[in-house]
C-alpha cells in the first residue's frame, strides 16, 4: 500500500480551511438563530393634545410659558421629559398635584418621604486597608423652582405597559398632567394636560432603533 504525505497534508489544510471559513459565520448563525428565539414589539404612539407637535424624534409642548419635550423610549416605556422656563420670571412646578395617567389611573410623581443618599470610601494607609460610609436622608422635593430661561429634567418611574400580551397595548392612553405656578406659594395653579395613546403595534425579529416617541417590549 502507498501512502501519499502531500494528499494527507492537503485534505488536512482543506479541512482547516473549511472550518475557519464556518467559523467566520458562525456569529452570524449565533444571532439569526437569537433573533428566531426573541420578538420585540414597538409601541407606536399619537396626540391629540393642543400645542403637542411631533419633532422628528420626539413629542414637544410649547405655550407662552414653558416648552416641554417627551422621551417614552425604554422597555415597556416611561414618561419622562424635561421643562424649558421661557419666561422672565421664575415658575413653580407642584408635583404633588402633578400625574402620570395611564388609562385613567393616577400615578403620583411626588410621595411625602425622605430618600437616603449615601456613598462609600476605601483607602489604604500605611497599616492596611479600610473603608467609611456615610448617608443623609434628603426630603423628596415637593415644588421645585426653575428660574428664568432653565430646564429641569424629570424621570419617570413608573412603567407605561405593565401588560403580559404585547398586542393588549393597542389603544391604550397615557397622559403627563402638571401643575404650574408664577406664584411660589402656588396659590393660582396653571394645568397641563397632554395625553397621548398607543396607534399601532409593530412586531419586530430584533432590537428596534430609538424612537422617543414610541417604546418596546421583549417576548
Amino acid at each position: 500500500m502507498i501512502f501519499c504525505d502531500n494528499c494527507t497534508l492537503a485534505s488536512n489544510q482543506s479541512y482547516l480551511y473549511n472550518m475557519k471559513y464556518a467559523l467566520r459565520f458562525l456569529p452570524v448563525l449565533l444571532l439569526a438563530l437569537l433573533s428566531s428565539c426573541s420578538k420585540y414589539y414597538v409601541y407606536h404612539t399619537g396626540s391629540n393634545s393642543r400645542n403637542v407637535r411631533a419633532a422628528q424624534n420626539e413629542y414637544i409642548y410649547e405655550d407662552d410659558t414653558v416648552k416641554i419635550t417627551y422621551d417614552f423610549w425604554c422597555k415597556k416605556g416611561r414618561m419622562s421629559f424635561s421643562i424649558y422656563n421661557k419666561l422672565s420670571i421664575p415658575i413653580f412646578i407642584d408635583w404633588k398635584n402633578s400625574a402620570l395617567i395611564i388609562n385613567d389611573n393616577k400615578h403620583t410623581y411626588w410621595q411625602e418621604r425622605e430618600i437616603k443618599k449615601g456613598h462609600s470610601t476605601y483607602y489604604i494607609t500605611s497599616i492596611g486597608s479600610a473603608s467609611t460610609e456615610s448617608s443623609i436622608s434628603v426630603k423628596e422635593e415637593r415644588i421645585s423652582s426653575m428660574p428664568p430661561r432653565s430646564k429641569i429634567q424629570k424621570i419617570g418611574t413608573d412603567k407605561l405597559y405593565k401588560g403580559k400580551h404585547a398586542m393588549n397595548g393597542a389603544g391604550m392612553t397615557f397622559r403627563n398632567f402638571i401643575a404650574i405656578s408664577t406664584n411660589e406659594e402656588v396659590k393660582s395653579d396653571a394645568y397641563i394636560d397632554n395625553e397621548f395613546s398607543v396607534t399601532q403595534v409593530e412586531k419586530l425579529v430584533r432590537k428596534p432603533l430609538r424612537n422617543n416617541k414610541g417604546f418596546y417590549t421583549k417576548h
